[in-house]
């Protein structure tokens, strides 16, 4: 069986390892979720980077040195020009082992960060 590879923009890479901004957040779900091959729901995104991240620099080494700590919302634009002009626009990415990912359910997973009391569940099929 081949190991199912893909190209992700440069900057939608970095900003999943350096948590920095430099893409449409939809493009970070959508690496969050092919290289953990879940459902990443939003306050899941943190928990995702902190595992993704070491499995990304181990495969793309070069982005190791990258400096992220001046990007701010004025300056994030020129980061991009000069990451895609030193990394390539487009980086290849291979999803983890499926150990590597723990699944939590999103409704669980966020009870456990703020409570059971703040966290309302609807259900689409009920009638108010």
């Amino acid at each position: 069986m081949s190991e199912r590879l893909e190209y992700f923009a440069t900057p939608v890479v970095l900003s999943v390892v350096y948590d920095r901004l430099l893409c449409k957040v939809d493009e970070v779900y959508r690496i969050l979720n092919f290289v953990t091959g879940d459902s990443i729901y939003t306050h899941q995104i943190p928990r995702a980077c902190r595992t993704v991240a070491p499995w990304i620099l181990q495969g793309l080494p070069q982005l190791r040195d990258w400096d992220s700590k001046e990007i701010n919302s004025d300056n994030w634009q020129s980061y991009v020009k000069l990451a895609n002009e030193k990394f390539g626009e487009r980086l290849l990415i291979t999803p983890m082992p499926r150990s590597m990912w723990t699944h939590i359910d999103p409704v669980e997973e966020a009870k456990a960060m703020v409570g059971d009391d703040r966290v309302l569940v609807l259900d689409p099929g009920e009638k108010p």
